[in-house]
Formats: C-alpha cells, sequence, structure tokens
C-alpha cells in the first residue's frame, strides 16, 4: 500500500468508493439505501476533479469489476482493491490522502473523507443517501460538502 500512498501524495489524487455488495444483493439492504448509480458517478467525478490537472481517479470498492465496466472517468484510474483480513484502516488512509472525494452513501466512504483533515478538500456526497423518504438524512453530509 505505500506504493499507492506515495502515487497520492504526487498526483492530483480523487478517491471514489463505490459500495455495491449487500446494498445491491440483499433486498432489505437495496430498499433502505440504494446505490449510486454511473450517471451519478460521472457527475460526481466532474464535479471533484473540476480545475485539476491530470486527475488521478483512486477507485475504493468492493466490486471493483463491476465499477472498471460502469465508471466513465476522465483521466487515469488506479482500481484499488479491498485488503482481506479486516485491513479496512488501511484504505481509510488511502483515502483521506486523496486531495478530493467522491464518496458513495456508505459510512466507510464518510469516514475517507472526513479523515482528510485540509479545510480545501472538496467532497462530493449523495444528496439521497437512503432510498426511502421514512429516514431522515439531514445531518449526515457536512454543509461544506457538495451534495449531489
Amino acid at each position: 500500500r505505500q506504493i499507492i500512498l506515495d502515487r497520492i501524495q504526487t498526483c492530483n489524487a480523487v478517491s471514489v468508493h463505490v459500495r455495491r455488495g449487500d446494498y445491491v444483493s440483499v433486498q432489505k439492504n437495496k430498499a433502505i439505501f440504494g446505490s449510486c448509480e454511473p450517471e451519478w458517478y460521472k457527475r460526481a467525478t466532474a464535479i471533484a476533479s473540476d480545475g485539476m490537472a491530470d486527475p488521478v481517479f483512486f477507485v475504493f470498492s468492493d466490486d471493483i469489476p463491476w465499477a472498471m465496466q460502469h465508471l466513465e472517468l476522465r483521466g487515469t484510474a488506479v482500481w484499488v482493491e479491498p485488503l482481506p483480513g479486516g485491513r479496512d484502516a488501511e484504505d481509510l488512509h488511502l483515502m483521506a490522502a486523496c486531495r478530493s472525494h467522491v464518496i458513495a452513501n456508505s459510512s466507510f466512504s464518510w469516514w475517507g473523507a472526513w479523515l482528510d483533515s485540509r479545510r480545501e478538500a472538496r467532497v462530493v456526497a449523495p444528496s439521497r443517501w437512503f432510498s426511502t423518504d421514512a429516514l431522515d438524512a439531514r445531518d449526515i453530509v457536512p454543509m461544506r460538502w457538495i451534495r449531489l
């Protein structure tokens, strides 16, 4: 992971988190959360990288094959496979090191962006966190983040 971190620190790095897994395979979760669609990622990555020269998108996902097939990224993509054995904190560290963030409606990607201490970091989050109106998500996304 040090090689990935070194690259993040030397480029215009944008973290992109794609949450699928139980959000699409478990009917109960799908009904509550849903998942962000490819068109949303296309618009979100454009906003997150706006004004950046040569952005590099570091894509973190529990379904890299789906992300590779469906995401349209305007720039270089680095596909970051999840680590086995409960080493998720290493990916959070990599995500937080990026200059800009596209997060899914997922606490994992939320933390990846939150742990970036730079006030100028651009974070694009889904405006709709839950797929049901029965749950209130108004206080989940900080005001300085961009809701799309």
